[in-house]
């Protein structure tokens, strides 16, 4: 399979219901956190979103380890990072915190906070949608070739079916010569990252810096236009392209008469 048709493969309902999923529980804990003693909620919902990111993704197409730690944020909001109740997951992943690294507070075992909190997490249906988000596949290396197909093919500008099928086959060479680059890093070895603000977050995230891009794939495409110029067999203006049966619009019935239509719209409105 081609790696356009992969990419075109991961627009799933798999991350439309996991982006559903992360936005119904992001508007459940909005809920509850303007309730009287869940305030201290709303500083968690960044993280909690990030959480459900991560279980998601890590999860390897298991649902009993991507339950296992969607529950354990439980745990980790109440500063325990190790618990025996889980059957695969039974300690965070990270590294242990330091009294300075951590900004929000803590929130109480059986406080309103925590109780509201575990109502969203235990959800009966939300747990029972993860069987459908183990997998994990999301659209964002099709949506940056999108972005960088309208170089190629701007919405603003007419092309041939000809020039039209042509700049879809560089775009594609362009982004398979690209995707999976790695992030770039100083002489001395440090990953590089920039900062950037998001008009929809409305504050500084970190963003990767990746090494720049190559273009060899033009040197051979130039290299393989001069060989097929020069080969004496090829008979030059012939056409290689074959043109499909194209409509000419997307109509499928016959136009009819403009008086004919404005007759039908005025005795529609009087009968309305």
């Amino acid at each position: 399979m081609s790696r356009w048709k992969f990419l075109l493969r991961c627009a799933t309902v798999d991350m439309e219901l996991k982006s559903a999923n992360q936005h119904s529980v992001t508007k459940k804990l909005r809920e509850k956190s303007k309730k009287e003693g869940c305030e201290d909620l709303r500083f968690w919902i960044p993280s909690i979103k990030n959480h459900l990111w991560w279980c998601c993704a890590s999860c390897n197409g298991d649902y009993a380890d991507l339950k296992d730690k969607w529950l354990s944020l439980l745990q980790h909001v109440c500063n325990i990072h190790e618990w025996a109740s889980a059957d695969k997951f039974h300690k965070c992943s990270h590294n242990p915190l330091l009294e300075d690294m951590h900004e929000i507070e803590w929130l109480t075992p059986g406080s309103d906070a925590h109780d509201a909190l575990r109502g969203v997490v235990m959800n009966t249906k939300l747990l029972k949608d993860m069987h459908k988000m183990t997998l994990f596949k999301h659209t964002g290396s099709l949506q940056v070739f999108h972005g960088m197909l309208l170089k190629y093919c701007p919405k603003r500008e007419r092309f041939s079916y000809e020039g039209m099928r042509a700049r879809h086959q560089l775009a594609i060479m362009d982004h398979n010569e690209n995707v999976g680059r790695q992030q770039a890093t100083t002489e001395e070895g440090t990953l590089r990252f920039g900062l950037a603000f998001p008009k929809r977050k409305k504050q500084w995230v970190l963003k990767k810096i990746y090494v720049d891009k190559t273009f060899e794939f033009r040197k051979r495409l130039m290299e393989m236009v001069c060989d097929r110029r020069e080969d004496s067999a090829i008979v030059l203006g012939q056409r290689y392209v074959d043109r499909p049966d194209l409509p000419t619009n997307i109509a499928s019935s016959e136009k009819p008469e403009k008086e004919d239509a404005i007759e039908d719209f005025r005795t529609r409105f009087l009968l309305s």
